[in-house]
């Protein structure tokens, strides 16, 4: 059976990217993950120096007191469990393996252009921990029958951000459509094998039935349920179907949401890390950001105080919506 999920980081922030990320593992049917592997992964935030590795929300994860380090160990331990041991040696190589849908203009933006070939990974991680957090996972991996089948990041750079909110509308719609883009990654990679997906709720969003009716116009959308909590589709028909559901607060339901969730955190902070370091590099005493509405409007100010932001770069650096 497999099981999969998606999640997003960087939907409500001003700068930086919008990433979503889904994983997908075969597993006995039945199996809960999390149990599954509990002596090597943990549903909550761990020490830095405990011998399993964090699985959660990645919100929780990254608020632990260890910056990037503790996120950066269990993505960069579960992308080399999906890749027969070994991490990407680069952030250019990890979006070469796993990013999906449209490739990201990374050269229109300056402020990633040469920094994601630089960024050797681990950037701040220990990469005798992450080694050692591999080799377990594989083991235990291989012991409970479990297999990744596919680890799939969508990133939406903010010029290609801008560009889909007109065309499509609304923000909502962009984070639908990079949600249909590594769907697509999951059926390419299933021939025919059915699946199951649970996402995270978009928001406020209730009924998503359209809008799977619009991505997938050949198969057919049944509505399942609808209610507050939770939002269940079937897509398509007999062996060809798929199940999938949207529910809050997903990342506490499911092992393959809070990877997910884990994923896209990692990769969004690697190109907030390019764009702060850019900057500073003009402006020395630079305050980072993060990226959230506030403290970017801040981040803007500084830059434009001091001269560092021109027209051309601030249009190609914020996010429309």
């Amino acid at each position: 059976m497999i099981q999969a999920g998606i999640d997003e980081a960087g939907y409500g922030p001003l700068l930086g990217p919008l990433v979503t990320a889904l994983t997908a593992f075969r597993s006995p049917r039945g199996i809960d993950v999390w149990d599954a592997l509990d002596d090597v992964v943990a549903r909550e935030p761990v020490p830095i120096d405990s011998d399993r590795v964090a699985v959660a929300d990645s919100k929780l994860v990254h608020r632990a007191g260890h910056g990037m380090a503790a996120i950066e160990t269990t993505a960069l331990a579960f992308l080399a469990l999906a890749n027969g041991g070994s991490i990407p040696a680069t952030a250019s190589e990890l979006l070469r393996r796993h990013a999906v849908g449209t490739a990201p203009r990374v050269d229109a933006l300056p402020w990633y252009a040469q920094a994601l070939e630089r960024f050797e990974l681990p950037l701040v991680a220990s990469r005798e921990r992450i080694a050692t957090s591999t080799r377990r996972l594989r083991e235990a991996a291989a012991r409970e029958r479990i297999e990744p089948v596919v680890l799939a990041l969508r990133p939406v750079l903010e010029n290609d951000y801008n560009d889909q909110c007109e065309r499509l509308g609304s923000k909502a719609r962009v984070l639908f459509a990079a949600n249909v883009d590594v769907l697509e990654a999951l059926l390419a990679r299933t021939r025919g094998e059915r699946f199951r997906v649970l996402c995270d709720r978009h928001g406020g969003r209730q009924h998503y039935g359209d809008l799977l009716q619009l991505a997938f116009p050949l198969r057919g959308v049944t509505t399942k349920l609808e209610s507050k909590p939770r939002s269940a589709y079937a897509v398509g028909r007999g062996a060809d179907a798929f199940e999938i559901e949207y529910a809050i607060g997903a990342e506490a339901l499911a092992f393959e949401v809070a990877l997910a969730s884990i994923l896209a955190k990692y990769l969004r902070e690697l190109f907030v890390e390019a764009l702060n370091r850019w900057f500073v590099a003009r402006v020395p005493h630079l305050t980072r950001t993060a990226g959230y509405y506030t403290d970017g409007l801040r981040f803007l100010e500084d830059l434009e105080r001091e001269g560092a932001l021109s027209a051309t770069e601030r249009a190609r650096l914020v996010r429309v919506r």
